[in-house]
């Protein structure tokens, strides 16, 4: 029975941890002033912070759509366009 006494006081002790972590340590670094400044301008942008992703804000579908085309259109990607431009004048 020791290995599961041991177990479970390890378990309870990381669950304490994460708990105070979560209800404690967090909440007094969302005072500090840095944090507080972030928080207060995502705000007044309206930017939905709640997604994991900021994929509502157009800045991120414009990079969305640049990484896309460059990742695409690569010279170097087989299948690209200056690769089939390359295969078409042999």
């Amino acid at each position: 029975m020791p290995g599961a006494r041991c177990r479970w006081a390890r378990f309870l002790a990381g669950l304490a941890v994460v708990l105070l972590f979560a209800f404690g340590v967090i909440p007094q670094l969302q005072r500090l002033r840095p944090v507080r400044e972030v928080r207060d301008a995502v705000g007044r942008a309206r930017i939905d912070a709640t997604a994991l992703f900021y994929t509502d804000t157009d800045v991120s579908c414009e990079a969305e759509a640049s990484i896309r085309n460059a990742l695409g259109y690569s010279p170097r990607r087989p299948g690209s366009l200056d690769s089939r431009k390359e295969n078409e004048s042999l």
